[in-house]
């Protein structure tokens, strides 16, 4: 039984004399076929095309559409500066050294705050476990509660962040259809169904309902509602990653899932968006009994987060501004949206499909009339100096040959259109 389509890599070993080594087999200095050093799971694990891009994008020429990161020009850096600066003067003892697993208390009291202004009543810290960024908390769950083959369900298309944290633990990833709300819940029921005629139990649902990477789409309350019965239901445990939730650019989104459903849903957030991703500080949410169990996964992957910009980020929220400074993320990432929609309406195909995102980083394109993929006509949309991420990467069924994602979060509002305008002459032919 296949997890999903996997793919060679090649590991630079960086010592003197060795070379390349290609894992599906090459032999490299010294007579060794490091294959046969790698288990099972190392074997299966593929890098993501998310990063990938990155070393194809470093020239200053290019306009990417590629990483979904929030922009460098937002960075609050004088205010961080002076943080780092309070923080290593008056909490050395404390902000240099290793701390507790969990995260520091106060920080977490404030996470707990911060849930309950987002809808979820009644959250203490004992229910929050800080992270190293919401990617490490994918991981300690898919390490967590997904034993090899045992099926996971994820969105069609789905976060490759997530994908590989579930290819990582040798999950086997079942894609659920989405539309332009998002995750269709009359379809999962089917999926579950099946499953359950076989014996077999989804071990959770990942899923990001708040302006989805990367479908830019917002799962509605109705939906919600309807979702947390189907999880009832069948005994389904929900992994709901909430990373963009914040950055919505009309109304605020409906409750999260975790407020419909606390005692089988597991929340991801995530200061990364919204303040210093550098900082690399997240959380989970989720029944104290299992934060317990992933405290323990936590202990074996690193001990403790960074105690220094845990600290950093607690006084951060004292200092009052946060609310502020999102504001303006919002309105900045909104004109980025409406330059980048203005421009895929004036330079891309009629027949071009995608939904406008109201809120978060993305465009999910889909361009059913093209001759060939995405993925081949990247070459070309490079030679023009832009850079987009093929849609195959997110789709665990091998669709999204025809789609793509872009980002308008990075660029430049007048770099938007150039880039866009260079990919309709490279879509149309």
């Amino acid at each position: 039984m296949s997890l999903v389509e996997s793919r060679s890599v090649t590991v630079d070993i960086g010592t003197s004399g060795a070379s390349e080594v290609a894992v599906d087999g090459g032999p490299v200095a010294g007579g060794l076929v490091y294959e046969e050093f790698l288990s099972q799971a190392a074997l299966g694990m593929r890098s993501s095309d998310i990063r990938d891009m990155f070393a194809l994008t470093e020239a200053g020429d290019v306009i990417s559409f590629a990483g979904g990161f929030p922009t460098p020009d937002a960075f609050p850096a004088e205010q961080a500066a002076r943080l780092m600066e309070r923080v290593a003067r008056d909490k050395a003892g404390a902000s240099l050294q290793y701390g507790p697993t969990e995260g520091i208390g106060e920080l977490r009291m404030a996470v707990a705050e911060l849930m309950r202004r987002r809808g979820v009543p009644a959250t203490t810290p004992n229910e929050i476990l800080l992270t190293a960024g919401s990617q490490q908390a994918l991981d300690l769950i898919a390490r967590s509660f997904a034993d090899p083959l045992s099926p996971v369900l994820v969105e069609l298309p789905g976060y490759v962040g997530g994908l590989n944290a579930v290819l990582a633990s040798r999950g086997r990833l079942i894609g659920c259809p989405t539309d332009a709300q998002g995750l269709i819940p009359e379809a999962l029921v089917e999926i579950l169904a099946r499953l359950a005629a076989t014996g077999e139990r989804a071990r959770f649902l990942y899923i990001i309902p708040n302006f989805n990477n990367p479908a830019g789409t917002l799962l509605p309350l109705a939906r919600r509602q309807r979702l947390v019965e189907i999880a009832r239901r069948f005994n389904l445990l929900i992994v709901e990653d909430d990373a963009y939730g914040e950055l919505y650019f009309d109304e605020r989104p409906p409750v999260p899932l975790r407020a419909l459903a606390p005692e089988r849903v597991i929340y991801l957030g995530s200061f990364s968006k919204v303040f210093l991703p550098g900082l690399r500080v997240g959380w989970i949410n989720g029944p104290e009994l299992l934060l317990a169990k992933l405290a323990v996964a936590k202990q074996a992957a690193d001990l403790c987060s960074s105690t220094f910009g845990q600290y950093v980020v607690l006084e951060w929220l004292k200092e009052g501004t946060w609310q502020e400074h999102t504001n303006s993320l919002r309105a900045l990432y909104r004109r980025r949206r409406d330059r980048m929609l203005a421009a895929l309406r004036r330079y891309f195909p009629p027949s071009a499909q995608y939904t406008v995102p109201s809120g978060g980083f993305f465009f999910w394109v889909t361009l059913p009339d093209l001759s060939c993929t995405t993925r081949e006509l990247l070459v070309h949309a490079l030679a023009r100096g832009v850079a987009y991420v093929p849609g195959t990467g997110f789709c665990v069924d091998g669709s999204g040959e025809r789609s793509l994602r872009l980002s308008f979060s990075q660029v430049e509002e007048a770099k938007i259109e150039e880039g866009i305008r260079r990919l309709g002459e490279v879509f149309a032919g």
